[in-house]
């Protein structure tokens, strides 16, 4: 399974940089007749950047979109989703009684990618610490051909205590999704 499309996020990067560089010159063009050489670069160089993180947002949907529209493929295929997980960069259907696993990268959002679940090793799930004892991330991970796979279950900025709701409920859902692979994948060994 690939994760990313190089092509794709290029086009992107491609598409940022011919903005922010087109709203970077011409804002700077205006004001510049006042302003010396210094300042306009250091006026084109904040609005390519102010931009580029304005654009950025607008790229995640847009591949989550995408993404989405792709996933749908699987309705015209041999494929039953009975589980599909929305992470935070990708989107894993499950199809349990046939073993396979569907996936789509928001990196790589016009490609589906089918998996056998027989080559999924090394299941499980975690979290991650935060100061104090806290989790900042609560994950579920496995190996397909040794490329490490991680969804998130839950993510912040702050690091929730383990015993509160949130944590707890994210730690039910990765061992939850932990568990039926690890299933699917006895089944078919």
């Amino acid at each position: 399974m690939k994760k990313t499309s190089m092509s794709y996020i290029l086009t992107f990067a491609g598409i940022i940089l011919a903005i922010g560089i087109v709203v970077g010159v011409a804002v700077p063009l205006i004001v510049s007749q006042t302003l010396n050489g210094t300042m306009f670069g250091v006026i084109f160089f904040l609005y390519f950047v102010i931009v580029a993180m304005l654009i950025y947002p607008l790229f995640t949907n847009i591949s989550k979109s995408i993404a989405k529209k792709t996933m749908n493929k699987l309705e015209n295929m041999e494929f039953e989703a009975q589980n599909t997980f929305y992470a935070g960069s990708a989107i894993l259907a499950m199809d349990l009684d046939r073993g396979k696993l569907a996936y789509v990268s928001y990196f790589n959002p016009k490609e589906l990618q089918i998996a056998d679940v027989a080559k999924v090793e090394r299941i499980k799930s975690s979290y991650v610490k935060g100061p104090l004892g806290g989790a900042t991330c609560v994950y579920f991970e496995f190996y397909y051909e040794n490329k490490r796979y991680r969804f998130s279950t839950f993510t912040s900025n702050k690091a929730y205590m383990i015993q509160s709701q949130e944590v707890q409920t994210a730690i039910s859902k990765a061992d939850m999704y932990g568990e039926m692979l690890e299933n699917a994948v006895k089944k078919r060994r």
